[in-house]
C-alpha cells in the first residue's frame, strides 16, 4: 500500500514538473513572438517613412515608444537600445519638424541626443529616415 502511494506522488510530481515546464515554454514563446511583432512594427514605419507616409509613420513610432516604456531600456530584442531608440526618436522628430510642430519636434531630438544619436537635423533630409544597423 505505501508503494503505491509514493509512486502515485511521483507520478503527481512529475505531472506537475511536465505542467510547469509547458507553461513556462508557452509563455518564453509568447514573449518571443511579442518582441518579433513589435521589431516588424517598427521596421513598417521606417519603410513609411521612407515611402514620405508621413502621418502613418509617426503612428507607428508614437505606439512603439508606448510599448517600449513598458520595458527595461535592456531589451533583450534589440542589439544596441539606447541607438536605436534614440533614432526612432529623431525619425518621429523629423516628422513633426516637417508638420511644423516645432515644440514636439524639439521634445524628440532632446531625447535622441540623450540617448547618444548626434545627427545635425538641419543637415538631415527629412524624407529619409535615420536607421541604425544592429550588431550581429
Amino acid at each position: 500500500m505505501n508503494q503505491e502511494i509514493n509512486k502515485g506522488r511521483k507520478t503527481m510530481q512529475f505531472l506537475k514538473n511536465i505542467y510547469f515546464t509547458v507553461i513556462t515554454m508557452l509563455f518564453g514563446a509568447y514573449i518571443l513572438i511579442k518582441g518579433i511583432f513589435r521589431g516588424l512594427d517598427v521596421h513598417k514605419a521606417l519603410k513609411l517613412h521612407e515611402q514620405g507616409k508621413l502621418d502613418d509613420a509617426l503612428k507607428k513610432y508614437e505606439k512603439f515608444f508606448k510599448i517600449f516604456k513598458k520595458f527595461d531600456k535592456k531589451d533583450k530584442h534589440l542589439s544596441q537600445p539606447n541607438d536605436i531608440l534614440g533614432a526612432y526618436y529623431f525619425n518621429a522628430a523629423l516628422i513633426y519638424k516637417i508638420k511644423n510642430n516645432i515644440y514636439q519636434a524639439n521634445q524628440y531630438f532632446a531625447n535622441a541626443r540623450k540617448l547618444g544619436i548626434t545627427e545635425n537635423p538641419d543637415e538631415w533630409n527629412a524624407a529619409k529616415p535615420l536607421i541604425i544597423k544592429g550588431k550581429g
